[in-house]
């Protein structure tokens, strides 16, 4: 963070945006531009504004806090007229391929990247990163990132290039967040505020897709339909319930009765945009999310509430088992394709172990081959089995396994360690995309792993990691 001098004539100018970027209005400006720029196709903008305010906030902010909702708004920004995934088989889909674009892309990417190494360097020397286990087992996982694949005859240099990706988001990106995040009373409700405006770029979104896709005719008949420039329906999926897990909570605990209004209003429309999802893993653990949540308020709470809300968790379970049977009778569970592992899912699953055996000790590789025809062999992304720990088997050997575990026990260790009641929402969102990662890709590739470690950065912090000095709550 750069140090701004009193003679420095953009001193005032910087406090104005860093002071902006502390407020829920800041969520609501960069969700009118990017729903904007989604049906104007304007994403070389919107990726700019992105790279800027990430710039701006590693460069000038003291408290990080505003970055998971920049980071939500980088998974979504991808519209569907540009998006380079061939799964929406558009016939403009060569655009971030077009050198202008690129060019532009790796601008914007690089610049935060190399400010974010120079943050993470700045703490190192400060001293404000403690070398504990978790900082050790962090740094491990890391270096075992970068040796995926090797001695395997699948090896090449997008494995190393890979790797140093990962090492960069779980290692360095990690140092230079998690000593200047922190949560408690005044900074969870500044966080859900926020997080409760840009759930309306997805849910805008998702709603004018169904409407233009029945104004046009068509009938949703499979899973597969459902798909936005910035992800599929699993991606769409997560993002939901990771915001519906900070809606809770200010539906729960706001004080102001427009924004608890606002946040029960939400919470509906995130259900309703869940449901329209068609994924299956978020069914599960979105169900999941709300058991828990009815049954830890109905163990902490007095007698009058222990019994509210064991009511509300037989509703909440009959009413799930009754919708299950109204959409078996309208035939939605086959479109649905119901099964825990399809036989795509168990392939790759399977493979990812022949790879394992085929290098026990690095793996073979985030890049091996595999029996999936979408994946080719000059592909950019690596071929994922959808299975973290199976990933880590496959791709980087019993060490990366190893590693991984020493990685998570350590983590978890330091959250419950430095736990308050406030980081809740946090530590709920971060428990679905790590459980929900078993069964996709979600902490590997570019957005998740970017939202997977801000929130753990919040779930580790200290209460004294960093002092709040916009005087904005």
């Amino acid at each position: 963070m750069l140090e701004l001098k009193k003679d420095d004539f953009l001193k005032s100018f910087i406090l104005k945006v860093s002071k902006f970027m502390e407020t829920p209005y800041f969520a609501l400006l960069l969700c009118f531009l990017e729903v904007l720029c989604y049906y104007l196709s304007l994403d070389l903008f919107i990726i700019i504004t992105v790279s800027f305010f990430i710039s701006f906030g590693f460069l000038f902010k003291k408290n990080l806090n505003c970055l998971l909702v920049i980071f939500l708004f980088m998974a979504s920004m991808i519209s569907l007229k540009n998006s380079p995934a061939n799964i929406d088989m558009n016939s403009n889909n060569t655009f971030f391929f077009e050198p202008s674009s690129y060019i532009t892309c790796f601008i914007a990417v690089a610049i935060p990247v190399l400010i974010v190494l120079a943050r993470a360097i700045q703490n190192f020397i400060l001293g404000k990163i403690s070398f504990g286990w978790t900082s050790f087992s962090t740094i491990l996982l890391g270096v075992i990132f970068l040796f995926n694949g090797a001695f395997s005859n699948s090896y090449n240099n997008l494995n190393f290039l890979f790797g140093l990706f990962m090492l960069f988001f779980f290692t360095i990106f990690y140092f230079s967040v998690y000593p200047d995040v922190s949560i408690n009373k005044e900074s969870i409700v500044f966080i859900s505020r926020q997080v409760g405006f840009y759930i309306l770029v997805p849910a805008i979104e998702m709603f004018i897709y169904y409407i233009r896709y029945f104004v046009d005719g068509n009938i949703i008949t499979s899973r597969l339909d459902i798909f936005l420039g910035w992800g599929n329906r699993n991606t769409i999926g997560l993002l939901f319930v990771i915001c519906f897990c900070f809606l809770i909570y200010m539906a729960r605990c706001e004080k102001n009765i427009y924004f608890k209004v606002y946040s029960y209003i939400l919470c509906f429309l995130v259900f309703v945009g869940i449901m329209m999802s068609f994924s299956r893993q978020t069914y599960l653990f979105f169900w999941l999310l709300i058991s828990s949540y009815f049954l830890i308020s109905a163990i902490k709470g007095n007698k009058a509430t222990k019994l509210r809300y064991l009511i509300l968790l037989g509703l909440w379970i009959l009413c799930s088992f009754g919708s299950l049977l109204a959409l078996s009778c309208f035939g939605v569970l086959d479109m649905l394709e119901m099964k825990v592992f399809g036989v795509e899912r168990i392939t790759l699953l399977k493979e990812a172990f022949d790879a394992f055996v085929a290098n026990p000790i690095f793996g073979s590789g985030f890049y091996f081959v595999g029996s999936d025809p979408v994946v080719q062999l000059d592909a950019i992304l690596p071929y994922f089995c959808h299975n973290t720990l199976l990933e880590m088997l496959g791709a980087c050997g019993i060490l990366g396994l190893l590693s991984y575990g020493f990685y998570r026990f350590n983590t978890i260790k330091e959250i419950f360690k430095n736990f308050c009641i406030e980081k809740v929402p946090v530590i709920m969102a971060l428990s679905i995309i790590i459980l929900m990662s078993l069964f996709d890709i979600h902490i590997f590739d570019l957005m998740g792993s970017a939202i997977y470690i801000v929130l753990l950065s919040m779930a580790v912090s200290k209460k004294e990691n960093a002092v709040i000095v916009e005087e904005n709550y």
